[in-house]
């Protein structure tokens, strides 16, 4: 849980709803449904893909900031057509296409999911030792 009482698949999930608002002409009503209503293998799924990024941004010292946004959308992508099919055992084709295969909106959301993601490492990573990020910035 973060400072506001979240868990990452719920910051994940927000960011999702963001870009499909933000960049889908005509989403689909299960597309921005809430957290609450999601079944529980796309929670389970969120909630890891959330972990792994902030792995890599924790291990990276923050250097995902740097990656393309395609590469950006391509972590999101391959992380969470892994962990579909690990929590949904028979997945639709839809769920788990290549990055280079989804519609442009779609591609452009997992580019926000992981931006969102790597600001919520950030600040989370602030409020533990502000002096720490603070001294790395200004060298």
């Amino acid at each position: 849980m973060n400072s506001d009482g979240k868990s990452g698949g719920e910051i994940f999930r927000e960011a999702w709803i963001k870009g499909v608002t933000d960049r889908c002409a005509d989403p689909k009503p299960a597309y921005t449904d809430p957290w609450e209503k999601m079944p529980d293998w796309e929670r389970q799924s969120a909630e890891a893909v959330f972990d792994l990024i902030r792995q890599v941004v924790i291990v990276s010292d923050g250097e995902t900031k740097n990656l393309t946004l395609q590469e950006k959308g391509q972590l999101v992508s391959i992380l969470w057509n892994a962990l579909v099919r690990r929590y949904n055992r028979e997945p639709k084709e839809s769920y788990i296409r290549p990055f280079a295969e989804l519609l442009p909106w779609h591609q452009e959301t997992d580019i926000i999911i992981c931006e969102e993601v790597q600001n919520a490492v950030e600040r989370e990573l602030d409020r533990k030792n502000p002096h720490e990020r603070s001294r790395k910035l200004a060298s």
